[in-house]
C-alpha cells in the first residue's frame, strides 16, 4: 500500500513539475535527480517506521521564502525533510506555530534539512523553505527545483 501511495505520489509530482517556470538547460534530467532523491528519502522515512503523507515539488529563487500552512495533529511525531535540487547548496527550513513560534529548524549549510516535530495541540503550522546559497556557477536570476516530503508516526 505505501508502495502505491509513493508511485501516485511521484506521477502527480512528474505532472506538476513539467508545468513549473525553471530556466534549466535540461529540466528533465533536473526532475529526475530531484526525484531519485525523493524516492531514497521516502524508502528510508518509510523504513524508520514512517507514513508518507505529502510530497511537493516546485521552484523558488535564491533569497526567496517558500511559505505553506500545513495541519499538523497531536500524538503525531512528525519527520519533514527538505531536498534541493541542482544549483541549490543550501536549503534552509523553518516550522512555526500559529503564533509565529518558531517549533523547529534547520539552517546547516547542506541541501537537505530535517526537521522532527511532536504538537502538542492540533492545528495550522507554517513550513518555510529558503535556499541560502547557489553552488559555483549557478546564477541568481534563475529558479531552481526543491521538494519537501512530510511523513508522520504515531
Amino acid at each position: 500500500m505505501k508502495a502505491l501511495g509513493i508511485a501516485i505520489c511521484l506521477a502527480v509530482c512528474i505532472t506538476v513539475a513539467t508545468s513549473l517556470p525553471v530556466l534549466a538547460s535540461t529540466p528533465e534530467q533536473e526532475l529526475a535527480g530531484i526525484l531519485e532523491r525523493a524516492i531514497k528519502v521516502m524508502d528510508a522515512m518509510i523504513k524508520g517506521g514512517y507514513t508518507i503523507e505529502h510530497i511537493e515539488l516546485d521552484s523558488a529563487k535564491l533569497g526567496e521564502v517558500y511559505s505553506v500552512p500545513y495541519n499538523l495533529y497531536a500524538g503525531n511525531v512528525y519527520k519533514i525533510i527538505g531536498i534541493g535540487g541542482t544549483g541549490i547548496a543550501d536549503l534552509d527550513m523553518h516550522i512555526s506555530d500559529s503564533n509565529n513560534n518558531l517549533l523547529a529548524a534547520d539552517t546547516l549549510n547542506d541541501d537537505v534539512p530535517e526537521v522532527d516535530v511532536s504538537p502538542k495541540a492540533d492545528g495550522s503550522f507554517r513550513i518555510d523553505i529558503s535556499f541560502e546559497s547557489l553552488e559555483p556557477g549557478a546564477s541568481a536570476s534563475e529558479y531552481y527545483y526543491f521538494c519537501y516530503i512530510v511523513g508522520f508516526k504515531q
